[in-house]
């Protein structure tokens, strides 16, 4: 998991392409050598836009955590504090 996490994170240093860069010759390109999964409908290396997908799903994923944990703690403390069990 961490292993991913830091590739994901480190996509810019270690992605072979742009993710972005479209190459219309190298359309649905099979998984080889060079493109290592493929292309997609526009010559897009699929390895680069998984990384770079990744980076924002994983961001999503620790900010929804973090931010259930600060509602939680918070609305806990109300409880605790109020002496109910939500305000």
């Amino acid at each position: 998991m961490l292993i991913l996490t830091a590739a994901v994170y480190l996509a810019p240093l270690i992605a072979p392409y742009e993710f972005d860069a479209i190459d219309l010759k190298n359309v649905k390109e099979p998984p080889s050598k060079e493109p290592w999964m493929g292309t997609d409908d526009l010559g897009r290396d699929l390895f680069t836009r998984i990384l770079y997908g990744g980076r924002i799903s994983l961001s999503i994923g620790v900010f929804s955590g973090l931010g259930a944990w600060v509602f939680g703690s918070v609305w806990g403390a109300g409880s605790g504090a109020c002496g109910g069990a939500g305000g």
